[in-house]
C-alpha cells in the first residue's frame, strides 16, 4: 500500500516533467523568437467572414477599414493579407520592390495591352 501511495504522489511530478520537456522542445525547434512579443504587426481590421457578411457592400466595407487605419490586415483561414493606402508604403513598393510582389507579370501584360490600343 505504501508503494501505490508513493506512485500517486509522483503523478503531478511526471506531468510537470512532461510539460517542461514539451516547452523545451518547442523552444529548441522554433527558437526563442517564438515567444518574442516585440514583433509588430499591422492592426487586424477583420476576417474573411466579415467580407462575406458585407459582400453586398464590400467596397464600402474596405473603405471603412481604410478610414480607420491606413494599413491593416484581414485574416484568412491560413494566412493574413495586408492592405495599405499609405502613400509612403505605396511609393516604396512602386519605386524599389515592385518586381518582388506577385502578379507583376499579369499587371504588366494588362497595362501593356491597354496602352498599346
Amino acid at each position: 500500500m505504501k508503494l501505490t501511495d508513493f506512485l500517486f504522489a509522483l503523478k503531478p511530478l511526471f506531468a510537470t516533467a512532461i510539460a517542461v520537456i514539451l516547452v523545451a522542445t518547442i523552444i529548441k525547434i522554433h527558437g526563442v523568437g517564438f515567444f518574442d512579443k516585440k514583433r509588430k504587426y499591422h492592426p487586424v481590421a477583420g476576417t474573411v467572414i466579415h467580407q462575406l457578411f458585407n459582400f453586398t457592400r464590400l467596397l464600402d466595407y474596405m473603405i471603412d477599414c481604410t478610414n480607420q487605419n491606413k494599413t491593416y490586415r484581414l485574416l484568412s483561414f491560413i494566412r493574413s493579407e495586408v492592405y495599405t493606402a499609405n502613400p509612403v508604403n505605396i511609393e516604396y513598393i512602386l519605386s524599389t520592390n515592385f518586381s518582388n510582389y506577385g502578379k507583376v507579370t499579369i499587371i504588366y501584360a494588362y497595362s501593356f495591352n491597354l496602352v498599346s490600343y
